[in-house]
């Protein structure tokens, strides 16, 4: 069976496929919090660090178990998988307003 690593922070456009993709792969879900926008405080300085260092700690081992590592979104965790793929594939759907 290959392995699945799905990475997003909004699942929304997914969730209807997840079952299916269970039942056909060995499926891994990465679905870390978002960064906030824009730092305001010592909370979203707080958030964005412990998002990058989810980054860098989860990613990799992901990126190194899985066949094919898909990105919902075009995001910095894209970025960061096209510069460490790993043994994986990198496949990603961009939505029209990412372009």
């Amino acid at each position: 069976m290959a392995q699945l690593a799905l990475v997003s922070d909004n699942l929304h456009f997914l969730q209807h496929l997840l079952p299916t993709w269970e039942q056909q792969f060995d499926l891994r879900v990465l679905n870390p919090p978002k960064p906030p926008p824009r730092i305001r405080g010592p909370r979203d300085l707080l958030a964005g660090l412990r998002n990058r260092r989810l980054r860098s700690r989860e990613l990799p081992p992901l990126a190194e178990w899985a066949d094919v590592v898909f990105c919902e979104w075009a995001t910095h965790y894209l970025e960061w998988l096209s510069h460490h793929p790993g043994r994986a594939k990198l496949a990603t759907r961009m939505h029209r307003y990412e372009l």
